[in-house]
């Protein structure tokens, strides 16, 4: 999972990207959802994350490996 400046959210997840479809933020939480009816959870006062994955009732509890800036990167144009 990949969370970028802005709010967007992508994951990879069984070599396909999906990209978040929209926040919510109630009471200190945030919740993520995805296109395929995933969800990440973030309780920023806890700085805790979790997931959900579709079809299932049960929290991932998830962990931040890394924290780093991203570059953009010019794409070849072609005509």
């Amino acid at each position: 999972m990949t969370l970028h400046v802005y709010d967007h959210v992508s994951e990879l997840w069984q070599g396909h990207y999906e990209v978040g479809a929209g926040h919510r933020t109630q009471n200190g939480v945030e919740v993520v959802s995805f296109s395929n009816g995933d969800r990440l959870i973030h309780r920023s006062r806890s700085g805790e994350f979790f997931y959900r994955y579709a079809g299932t009732e049960t929290l991932q509890r998830c962990q931040k490996l890394s924290e780093g800036p991203l570059h953009a990167q010019t794409l070849a144009y072609h005509h």
